[in-house]
This record gives structure tokens, sequence and C-alpha cells, in this order.
């Protein structure tokens, strides 16, 4: 919608020579890719995402790309409005997942509180029934008209 990507903080390319064969399947790619991938950067972790380009590695702080056409490994560390992406799309802790249900939970609680106080007042009932229904249709046009 906004076209929000986020940059990384940092890039590293570490090329690699003299490659025979590149994998094509997950598992050769995570075996071939801890093979290369120098010690200092760490363990490959994060979930697993193959493209046309190569196979890459992602987790909240960083992605780790093996790119045949490039004939390299790319570390990419994000940055910190990335991260937040990061955080948005579900790739973080747990406990961001927790804390994003207990705030949706919260603001459900606020809607239907709100709803029963408009309702339990006779006066309120006549506008509360307009904002109800100018609020669903406002999401149901939203939802439907592309931006």
């Amino acid at each position: 919608m906004l076209d929000l990507h986020g940059s990384n903080s940092n890039e590293i390319s570490i090329p690699l020579q003299e490659v025979n064969s590149w994998p094509t399947k997950e598992a050769d790619a995570l075996e071939f890719t801890r093979q290369h991938l120098p010690s200092e950067y760490g363990e490959i972790s994060g979930r697993y995402f193959s493209f046309s380009e190569g196979h890459s590695w992602y987790s909240f702080k960083r992605e780790i790309l093996l790119l045949p056409q490039k004939q390299a490994i790319e570390i990419h560390q994000h940055g910190w409005w990335k991260q937040l992406i990061m955080i948005h799309k579900g790739h973080a802790h747990i406990g961001f997942w927790v804390l994003g249900i207990a705030l949706g939970l919260s603001l459900l609680f606020s809607l239907i509180s709100g709803v029963v106080l408009a309702y339990s007042n006779p006066r309120y009932r006549t506008m509360a029934n307009r904002y109800i229904a100018f609020g669903a249709a406002l999401t149901l046009i939203l939802f439907f008209v592309p931006l």
C-alpha cells in the first residue's frame, strides 16, 4: 500500500570462486552455505525462502542470501525501520506476537464496552447506530477499493 520496506544497516558480500555446482534444494543449500560462510558471521538461523535468484534465510536482525548468479553469499543486517517491519510481519520474537494479541484484545474490549455503554442509554442509541453503520460501511469500502 505505502511501499515501505526499510533498509539494511550493513551489507556484506562474500564472493565464492570456483564453484562447480550450485544447490537447488533447501537442505543442500543450507549445507553449502554453512560450509562457505565464515564462522565470524555466526550460525544460520531463521526462516527459509527460495526465489528465482537463490536462497534466503531471514530473521528479525539479519538475512543471509545464497546467490548463484552473483556467485556470492550476502549478509544483510537489518536497519531499525526494517526491524519494525519484521515485527509487524510477525518475524520477531514470540513476545512481540503475544504483545500484539494483547493490544488487539484491549482494543476489542474498548470497542465492545463503548457499544454497550451507548446502547444502555436510550438517548444515544440512534447516534450509536449511525456511527456503527458509518464505521462498518467505511471499513467495507476501504477493504474492497484498492488505494
